[in-house]
């Protein structure tokens, strides 16, 4: 069980890749702290709304970093993908495979076994008949 309780910090505490927060930091607006550490400076606030106003505006920074961190997460992902992905164009008369939609297993095949011939397209739209 204290394996459990260990494991589970270090998950909310450690800074996730695409945000660059911790789950803690959005949970509670503030890095988690241990025993050994240092107390930070103390705030204080005149009224109980100023404490929720500074939160307020706390967490709108936190998730403001957290999408653009994200975005350009998603933009390096889609930058890498791209680089070894093929743009193939198909010419009229090319041979192709066709995708088998519906099928029931994941052993069943997943392109037809028969090549189509490609009569008619507009890349990556393209019309096929089977080839006699």
């Amino acid at each position: 069980m204290n394996f459990f309780r260990q494991s589970l910090f270090t998950y909310n505490t450690g800074v996730q890749k695409s945000t660059k927060f911790s789950p803690y930091e959005f949970l509670y607006d503030r890095a988690a702290r241990l025993p050994i550490y240092t107390q930070p400076t103390q705030f204080t606030f005149n009224k109980p709304i100023d404490y929720f106003e500074q939160l307020k505006k706390t967490l709108r920074i936190f998730h403001q970093a957290s999408r653009d961190n994200i975005l350009l997460q998603q933009q390096a992902t889609n930058i890498y993908y791209n680089r070894h992905r093929l743009n193939s164009q198909l010419k009229l008369g090319d041979k192709v495979l066709t995708r088998v939609y519906g099928s029931k297993g994941k052993l069943d095949p997943k392109f037809s076994s028969i090549p189509k011939i490609i009569v008619e397209g507009y890349h990556p739209i393209y019309v096929v008949e089977d080839e006699c």
